[in-house]
């Protein structure tokens, strides 16, 4: 699975945003980063006033544990 960007990297792009550098796909081409990248982290940073990445959901549960005695 893919590490998500640095906290700098989604600041600069909010940044480069709001001081209207461009469109969010001049600012994703710029960053190289996905127009869907720019657009999830701009409405985040919206409903939610941080850049932080959400937290990971998890995933299935495993099927066997790992339950070793020694």
């Amino acid at each position: 699975m893919a590490r998500p960007y640095s906290p700098d990297l989604r600041l600069r792009v909010i940044r480069a945003y709001q001081n209207k550098e461009g469109s969010q796909r001049q600012i994703a081409q710029r960053f190289e980063v996905s127009l869907t990248f720019v657009r999830n982290l701009l409405r985040h940073y919206r409903n939610t006033g941080t850049v932080n990445p959400k937290q990971h959901g998890g995933g299935p549960k495993t099927k066997i544990e790992n339950n070793f005695d020694f």
